[in-house]
């Protein structure tokens, strides 16, 4: 298949110098041991010690098979490329640990096809499988090799140029690789908002119905519902100024209730795993809506890196994937959370991590009730959220803003206590958040005193 890289044993019948006969990989189930070193199939073990016949990798678009023992020289016996089984369809082999030493290797070979391969290795998310130690993500070289999907109107802003690239190598898809239903071009800041929604919405899949509304990449209203239109309007009720000109995900396919309800207001961009033959109708009549379809959602704990640009280099981490549960949460507070508030705590949480940070999250009953995002101190994210918690009530006519009653979260840990006393006057009951301050004893008695219960999952999740 074109544009593929393809791995696997030569057969033994075949001359030294052929390609055309190899065995690939994806023929039969492999598991990779790092410590034993070899690939191993339900009947047998292949010790590389004991197998003659070397592993070749060619990327397909007319160039020749690369023998990767002799490409990578004397580094070939270190970094036993024999024994990795390397993806070709990302469907049925995994890339393993030793999968970046062998990119880094071949980027510093002297055969020309073998930096080619390197570059298309380094295209696919080859770490999404590995660990996390530094050693294994971080080589001394990352060579990237991705090819550019679309030349874009502008970036962010219109006096700057744009374009989106995807890997050479196919890996996890997401909005670039979604299908365009109608509307306009995807701008940069679609596309960027966008992901945010999607992934965003990816958290809750396979749940109860959920709909994300994001604008400038910070969620904006999420609710999880009986149905796709109480999810809408439990996520539009957080925060209706803010959607106006927004980006929509849901976790399920787009059906025609929703659809109608969604079009009700001015909306940038729409993406869904499906979407069903009513829903494509209502929104035809809104030729500029971008409506997506993705098929599949992302997996929120996947591995991967993350990259940002730097004035004379660049700042490569591990994906944020980490994840809690109500198991690793600890109480630090007299009274317990009751199971409404621990639900609530941990969608809050949820939606925290997909916030910019300073970030505090109100949730009540599955739906967001007021978020403050990106502020420099945590008190003023407090305060804000509670402002549109108030504003929302007033709009809606309800007796009391839906913070009342409600669990914050805090994506990082409360250095003073006037952050969460903001929440207790907004009307939250209970809290969570990672901890670790050096003042969360003077945090835990406000707490206690304002009869809040409050649980830390002793992990952070900044997102600048």
């Amino acid at each position: 298949v074109r544009g593929r890289i393809h791995y696997g044993y030569r057969d033994a019948a075949e001359p030294a110098d052929r390609w055309t006969g190899y065995i690939p990989f994806e023929r039969m189930p492999h598991a990779f041991d790092p410590a034993r070193g070899y690939v191993a199939s339900a009947n047998q073990r292949i010790v590389p010690a004991d197998y003659p016949h070397p592993i070749y990798g060619a990327y397909s678009q007319g160039h020749r098979g690369i023998r990767l023992d002799q490409a990578l020289g004397g580094a070939a016996k270190a970094a036993k490329p024999a024994t990795v089984a390397l993806q070709n369809d990302v469907k049925s082999v995994r890339a393993e640990r030793l999968c970046p030493r062998i990119v880094a290797l071949l980027a510093g070979s002297a055969d020309p096809d073998a930096r080619l391969l390197a570059g298309a290795l380094a295209g696919w998310d080859f770490q999404q499988e590995c660990g996390s130690d530094a050693p294994t993500l971080f080589p001394e070289t990352l060579p990237m090799a991705f090819k550019r999907a679309d030349t874009l109107r502008y970036g962010e802003n219109p006096h700057q140029a744009a374009a989106i690239y995807v890997p050479q190598v196919a890996g996890t898809a997401g909005v670039p690789q979604a299908a365009q239903l109608q509307g306009k071009e995807l701008s940069y800041n679609n596309l960027n908002d966008a992901d945010a929604a999607l992934e965003l919405a990816a958290e809750f899949a396979g749940q109860e119905p959920a709909v994300v509304i994001v604008k400038h990449a910070n969620p904006c209203g999420v609710a999880q519902g009986g149905s796709l239109l109480a999810a809408w309007e439990a996520a539009l009720a957080c925060d209706s100024v803010s959607a106006f000109g927004g980006i929509v995900a849901v976790n399920t396919e787009l059906d025609g209730p929703t659809a109608e309800a969604i079009a009700a207001i001015f909306t940038e961009v729409v993406i869904a795993p499906s979407v069903s033959a009513e829903a494509r109708e209502i929104f035809a009549k809104k030729k500029n809506l971008r409506l997506l379809e993705c098929g599949a959602l992302p997996n929120p704990r996947r591995g991967g890196l993350a990259m940002k640009t730097i004035a004379g280099g660049m700042l490569i981490q591990s994906r944020d994937n980490g994840a809690i549960s109500a198991d690793d949460l600890k109480v630090v507070t007299k009274r317990a959370p009751t199971d409404q508030e621990l639900k609530d705590c941990l969608f809050a949480w949820t939606v925290a991590r997909h916030v910019k940070s300073n970030a505090i999250v109100y949730a009540k009953d599955g739906a967001t009730a007021g978020i403050g995002a990106g502020q420099m101190n945590r008190r003023d994210s407090a305060r804000i959220a509670a402002i549109k918690a108030r504003e929302a009530a007033e709009t809606y006519g309800w007796d009391a803003p839906r913070t009342v009653g409600s669990a914050v979260a805090s994506d990082a840990f409360f250095p003073f206590a006037d952050g969460l006393i903001s929440a207790a006057e907004a009307g939250a009951t209970a809290v969570i958040q990672p901890g670790g301050s050096i003042r969360d004893d003077e945090v835990i008695a406000a707490a206690d005193a304002a009869g809040l219960a409050m649980v830390c999952t002793g992990m952070r999740h900044f997102r600048h």
